[in-house]
């Protein structure tokens, strides 16, 4: 588990969807978070390490 703050997750993810590597769909008061093309083919070297 990872222990981390909610800002700093907010953080985390605003990188990501700047980089492309995800995209969020909101829906009412939640927010999904989900990997773009460009993310999929991060999958391997990620699981490489």
């Amino acid at each position: 588990m990872l222990y981390i703050t909610l800002s700093t997750l907010t953080r985390l993810v605003e990188k990501l969807i700047y980089k492309g590597y995800v995209t969020t769909l909101a829906e009412g008061r939640t927010r999904q978070v989900y990997l773009t093309v460009k993310g999929r083919n991060l999958l391997p070297d990620i699981q490489e390490a």
